[in-house]
């Protein structure tokens, strides 16, 4: 099966052997990147995968839909087991905390959620934005959340008190994507404009 029109996302499982994607026809696949071949085909009623991410298990695959719904699935049995329920408007980027057990979610709606994966409950609102959350990462250590703002600043969360700590300045359009280097001693971020940034994460500053 081909998609029938553009491609939102593409997200690896754990060992990068397969790719998962969603399109604005509402459909989602898995492809083996060995051989080609379609491992899983999903097929929804309305409202299109905006965002997706496969567990780092391999076994189940978060999607993020138009209709602001997020919900687990398990692969195998193409079924949803959880569903995330809080959003009100699109959300517009999802990760799982380093111990596998917490999902993150940002969303257009101005807030960024934490979520038990287990329960399918809330655990953490972070509220504090001049506008929508377009993405964010754990620290490596899960302690604390950087956020890309739509208002073109990053700021650095504490996930325990739910607090701002530091908020990173010099973007001159909306941040859309974030990402520590291998050695987590930096911060890139990048733009709408085109421009790319990168932040040494001891000082805060731009290099």
């Amino acid at each position: 099966k081909t998609y029938r029109e553009p491609i939102f996302d593409v997200h690896f499982n754990s060992d990068e052997t397969q790719a998962a994607s969603s399109s604005w026809d509402a459909s989602m696949k898995i492809h083996d990147l060995t051989t080609g071949k379609l491992l899983t085909y999903i097929e929804f009623e309305s409202h299109a995968a905006y965002n997706m991410r496969m567990h780092p298990n391999d076994l189940y695959l978060i999607t993020a839909r138009l209709d602001n719904s997020l919900q687990l699935w398990e692969i195998d049995t193409r079924s949803v087991v959880r569903n995330f329920v809080g959003h009100t408007d699109v959300i517009s980027s999802l990760q799982f905390s380093p111990d596998q057990t917490t999902l993150l979610s940002t969303s257009w709606d101005g807030t960024i959620r934490l979520w038990d994966i287990g329960t399918g409950l809330m655990t953490k609102k972070l509220k504090g934005h001049r506008g929508p959350v377009l993405n964010a990462l754990f620290t490596a250590d899960g302690k604390n959340i950087y956020s890309a703002e739509a208002d073109r600043t990053i700021r650095v969360w504490v996930i325990a008190t739910g607090k701002i700590v530091r908020t990173l300045e010099g973007h001159n359009s909306e941040v859309t994507s974030l990402l520590f280097s291998p050695d987590g001693k930096m911060l890139i971020s990048h733009s709408v404009d085109g421009v790319t940034k990168f932040w040494d994460l001891n000082s805060s500053k731009e290099f």
